[in-house]
Parts: structure tokens; sequence; C-alpha cells
């Protein structure tokens, strides 16, 4: 099957956030568009080439909100064809204010200030620096209802849920249709750790497993079944809790 391409778009000040998803991303081999591998492309060339991807992956955080290069991507995006089934909406906890209209409000009055600003600033330099700069804020206030009312609509994702579940609700917005085996990378992590975690309670000797990278997923089945083959050889010497434990846990990978 075809790797997805996809377009991530978030704030500078939330990189910590997108550096955890994009190397999410990567380790499932998805073709991820980001602006620090393609430090040579204008803004606008950069936008235009979102046409070109399967799905953009929004961080929305109050930065982003506030942000005009951010917002510029928005008001671009908007006009792109089937908005709301190409956007993966991520929200952080401190832009979670938009989903009340009075707290949402704040952002209408920090753009409609940014506006008058730019204005007044145009006014003294009468320049094309100072009339594209108004043209872009002029986009963003005029298009930030529509944002808001299209986003809405939209399943938000929640990082903080997202990361608790192993980055999972992500991918199943990018194939809504795959089995649960398909999150096989970090299905290796849990039973691994749950496997060592077993056999040291126990005190038993580690018995050797493959080291797990994205290159031995076509063995995850491989991998689970040697694992649960090698918990029989000791549960002799491990206790019939923690082996009931062990594979209740792991019973879904």
């Amino acid at each position: 099957m075809k790797s997805k391409k996809i377009f991530l778009s978030y704030s500078w000040k939330n990189m910590k956030e997108a550096n955890e998803i994009d190397n999410f991303l990567m380790c499932k081999d998805y073709v991820l568009t980001r602006d620090i591998r393609d430090k040579g492309k204008s803004i606008k060339q950069f936008m235009q080439s979102v046409g070109s991807h399967d799905y953009v992956l929004m961080i929305i955080s109050n930065q982003y909100l506030k942000s005009p290069n951010c917002m510029y991507e928005v008001t671009e995006l908007i006009n792109t064809h089937q908005f709301s089934q190409r956007i993966i909406p991520v929200i952080l906890r401190n832009a979670e204010s938009i989903f009340n209209l009075k707290k949402r409000k704040q952002y209408y009055n920090y753009w409609g200030r940014q506006l008058s600003n730019v204005k007044i600033l145009h006014g003294d330099l009468d320049n094309e620096d100072s009339l594209q700069e108004l043209k872009k804020l002029s986009d963003i206030v005029s298009r930030l209802d529509i944002f808001f009312t299209n986003l809405l609509e939209l399943k938000l994702l929640k990082f903080d849920a997202v990361v608790k579940d192993d980055y999972r609700p992500i991918e199943k917005f990018i194939l809504p249709n795959a089995r649960k085996s398909v999150n096989r990378f970090y299905d290796y992590k849990s039973i691994i750790l749950e496997y060592y975690n077993c056999l040291e309670i126990a005190n038993i000797k580690f018995p050797y497993i493959p080291l797990i990278t994205a290159g031995d997923k076509a063995n995850h089945e491989y991998i689970k079944d040697q694992i649960k083959v090698s918990l029989n050889d000791f549960q002799y010497k491990i206790p019939e809790d923690l082996m009931n434990n062990f594979y209740s846990k792991t019973s879904n990978y």
C-alpha cells in the first residue's frame, strides 16, 4: 500500500509536541512534510505543496492560534478541496478554550487588534511590505469565523489523550478500517516491557529477545509467539497471578 503523505502544521513554540508526532509518523513509514526539513521554501511555496498531500495534521495551541504564519496556513487550507476529510486536528490543553464561544472571543479580539495596528503602520509606511502584511492579516480576520466553524465540526484529538494511547487515534484517523495490529511498533514495546517485568518480578534471568526496530514490523506475530512460548517454559517458576496478569495485558496485541 502506498504511504500516505502528511503535511505537519504547527507553531515553533510547540516544537516538543511536533517532534513527538513527527517521530511516531516517521516510525510508521509515512511521508511527512515539515518546515524544518524544507527550509529553502518560502511560506507561499510551502503552502502550495499542501495540495499534493493526503492529510494535514494541525497541532492547535494558543500559540498556533496567535501566529500569523500558522493562521495564514489555516486560511489557505480552508479553500482546499475536502477540508474536513483531509484535516487531522490535534489540540493542546492551552487551546481547549475554543470549545466555549465566550472564551473563543479572545481570538477574534486579538486578531482585530493586530489588524488595527497594521493599518496604522501601513498608513505611516505606505509601502509594499506593510501592504502585504495588511493583506495577510485582513485574510486571517475575514476567515477566522469560517475557520472556527469548520474546525469545531471536526473530531478534535486531544494531545494528552493521543499520547496516552500511543498515538493510535492519529493512525485510526488515517486508516479508519485498519485492524489493531496495524499499530505493531507500539505493540512490540508493550509486549517486551510486560514480558521483562513479569520475569524480573519472578527473579528469572532474561532470555534473549531480539531488539525491536521499525524494520522488525513483519516479525510481530513471530516475536509475540516466541515470548509466550518462553513464558510457558518458565511458568513453573512464575506465580500464576503474574502469568495471568501478563496474558491479560497482552491479549489484545
